[in-house]
């Protein structure tokens, strides 16, 4: 998650999707789902040791669920399920 490259996917998948169906008629985006931000940012992330005491886990996901309206403007992650369509009988 460290190298990735938040934009590439929104490029592909948000701003062109039109033409990322077109080009492959043969994939379904089936969900964009936003994943969690304000736990990541409390748990210290990757890299850092975690702030938060395992027994105020709840507290913190119960902010993280009263929050959610802001997760489109401050989300880091996201998780793009991408399908191969089936192929008619006889196609």
């Amino acid at each position: 998650m460290t190298d990735s490259n938040q934009a590439l996917s929104w490029i592909v998948f948000v701003r062109d999707r039109i033409q990322f169906e077109t080009r492959y008629p043969a994939l379904a985006i089936e969900t964009i789902t936003l994943m969690p931000w304000f736990t990541y940012f409390v748990s210290g992330g990757l890299s850092m040791r975690c702030l938060v005491p395992r027994p105020l886990n709840p507290v913190f996901i119960g902010l993280e669920r009263l929050l959610q309206p802001f997760a489109p403007a401050l989300s880091l992650f996201w998780q793009i399920r991408v399908r191969k369509k089936l192929r008619p009988p006889g196609g």
